[in-house]
């Protein structure tokens, strides 16, 4: 059988997510240069059900495909397989694979549907019963925990793909607004009172909300950036980790947000922080998480203000040896898709400088994907006069710029 003889069925093509221009490349290449490690998976009327992009790759490079044939008792059964085998495709996002599973809901009803007729009957004639939710699950739940997420954030998908204007899921769909945060719009549910998160990549905080975390902390950053990180990046009820939690700023903005919450530190201050060396690797009752927060001192800038046992009393190859280690262990403990937020800043210094830059790459090497850049400003207030008129007279500048890079597992 030749490629000629395959062929692709609309209804399954308007199934398949697109592929980036890199990835099919790098398909294109792989079978080249390697061959064809998996076989296309085709129904008996030689319909594509898995394996349309190696089909096309195949096509463009003038290779015949393998392929084998695969039987399916009914559509239904053919076109869940479908779904399921594009549900693998790891570029895609969270609500790219609520929209791929959506149509699973109705494949699901109808296969239960069939069940209950078709089950058998007792000696009088009568169905036995048979209860299709106890024994199997809620099909929201079932399909969830398939595709990974959690049944809260399904659901809220769920409502935006029936009730949401298409400008709406366009934005969810590039990232640009969360799930949770397109399902608030959809049922005016604000997330906190006289909460107005920031649109713009640049978030300028002069001052601390006296809610959150213990004030005169060394280093304590304002509760605003964290609720605007919860916001664009978690849900209720997910877990989020602070493993140098300092002032328990993440903790009390996690409990005004209805996120849960484990905060630790080496020398914690709060009986709600318990005490643990990050240095050792996360606890356990970290593992999948959703999403860890990381405001490490940022190197030498307030050195000897911390517990002698922190991190900002390391020379410089052991503090990149433990940002480096940190890093693969967020990667180790995260759920999939999971997200570290890292607040750093440069620390400036004519013969040992730390630039923001050398912290991104290290948590790229583990295999976290960049995903945005915020910029959060450290305050003026933090230089006396006397400090800005030295450093006008010896043209040097004084340094407030602050990174805030979001990375995805």
């Amino acid at each position: 059988m030749s490629q000629q003889q395959l062929r692709v069925n609309p209804e399954y093509e308007k199934i398949l997510p697109k592929i980036p221009k890199e990835e099919f490349k790098a398909l294109k290449h792989s079978i080249q240069t390697e061959g064809q490690h998996f076989p296309i998976t085709a129904n008996p009327d030689l319909e594509i059900l898995d394996g349309h992009h190696r089909f096309r790759a195949c096509k463009e490079l003038g290779i015949e495909p393998k392929f084998e044939v695969r039987f399916f008792p009914n559509k239904l059964l053919e076109k869940k397989f479908v779904i399921e085998s594009n549900l693998r495709r790891r570029h895609l996002n969270r609500f790219e694979r609520i929209e791929l599973a959506y149509p699973l809901l109705e494949i699901e009803k109808e296969l239960v549907k069939e069940r209950l007729e078709n089950r058998p009957r007792n000696d009088n004639g009568r169905f036995q019963p048979c209860d299709e939710n106890s024994s199997h699950g809620r099909a929201t739940e079932r399909i969830a925990e398939k595709i990974g997420l959690s049944h809260d954030i399904f659901e809220k998908g769920i409502k935006i793909i029936e009730s949401a204007p298409s400008d709406l899921k366009e934005k969810v769909r590039e990232e640009k607004v969360s799930i949770s945060s397109a399902y608030n719009i959809l049922t005016k549910k604000p997330e906190q009172e006289g909460f107005e998160p920031k649109v713009f990549t640049v978030w300028n905080f002069t001052n601390c909300d006296d809610r959150f975390g213990v004030p005169n902390f060394p280093g304590r950053i304002p509760g605003q950036i964290v609720q605007n990180i919860l916001h664009y990046y978690t849900s209720e009820g997910d877990l989020v980790v602070d493993p140098m939690a300092g002032s328990g700023t993440t903790l009390d903005v996690c409990k005004l947000m209805d996120r849960n919450c484990l905060c630790y530190d080496v020398a914690p201050i709060r009986e709600d922080i318990k005490k643990h060396d990050i240095k050792e690797g996360f606890p356990q009752e970290v593992k999948h998480c959703n999403l860890i927060f990381i405001d490490p001192p940022y190197y030498k800038k307030l050195q000897g203000k911390y517990d002698r046992n922190s991190i900002s009393e390391l020379p410089k190859e052991q503090f990149l040896e433990f940002i480096s280690k940190l890093a693969k262990d967020c990667h180790d403990v995260l759920s999939l898709d999971g997200i570290v937020a890292l607040l750093i800043s440069d620390y400036v210094d004519d013969k040992n400088s730390l630039l923001t830059c050398e912290y991104y790459n290290l948590f790229k090497q583990v295999g976290f994907t960049p995903i945005n850049r915020i910029q959060v400003p450290l305050t003026t207030d933090q230089y006396a006069r006397h400090e800005v008129d030295r450093a006008k007279e010896q043209k040097t500048m004084l340094n407030i710029t602050r990174d805030l890079y979001i990375f995805r597992k």
